[in-house]
């Protein structure tokens, strides 16, 4: 590889994407989306390695995807296609039952509550169900049927009371997991 295309090796790609991600959990979006946004060209530049259809660029088109949600209404759209085309490479890359299909699935449906479409959300967030109920991803299982919650018109129990309910369903859930401060954002957001 050439000294002058040495930054574009798929290594550089994933540490842009980590740049993205600080700035992001910082709240400049505006940055977050423009290194995401780099990370992809890296990826997707043919003339050093073309990873366009790796699972890494689902996870940065993810991580885009939800940092156009953040921006609200102007970036839903986007938002739905970057998690459409994540949904795609997880399936062609780990098979149509991977946990990573499910989650770009619940993004999908965030995207179409958030639009006020519960029936298409809903739609999305059963797929999801299906998939993390097969494959024994409890998270996935509770943070499905908070969605689903959410999805409900006469709904007026507070978010976290309805998490709490429902990981009251699932035993298996280690107490120490529960209490993490990830579950909770992974369930809540």
């Amino acid at each position: 590889m050439s000294q002058k295309n040495r930054h574009y090796h798929p290594k550089n790609a994933m540490a842009t994407a980590f740049y993205g991600d600080l700035c992001r959990l910082q709240g400049n979006l505006e940055k977050a989306e423009e290194y995401y946004t780099k990370s992809l060209g890296i990826y997707q530049d043919k003339k050093c390695f073309d990873f366009s259809d790796h699972n890494e660029v689902a996870w940065v088109n993810t991580q885009l995807g939800i940092t156009k949600m953040h921006k609200g209404e102007t970036g839903l759209d986007e938002a739905k296609l970057l998690f459409k085309s994540a949904k795609k490479i997880n399936r062609d890359v780990f098979g149509k039952s991977h946990v990573t299909v499910g989650i770009s699935c619940v993004h999908i449906g965030n995207v179409y509550l958030t639009q006020n479409n519960v029936d298409h959300a809903t739609k999305w967030y059963n797929k999801a169900k299906v998939i993390f109920d097969e494959a024994g991803f409890t998270q996935g299982k509770v943070w499905t049927r908070v969605n689903l919650e959410k999805c409900k018109e006469d709904s007026t129990e507070p978010l976290f009371d309805v998490a709490k309910r429902i990981c009251d369903k699932y035993p298996e859930i280690e107490k120490e997991e529960i209490d993490s401060e990830d579950f909770w954002n992974m369930i809540l957001q």
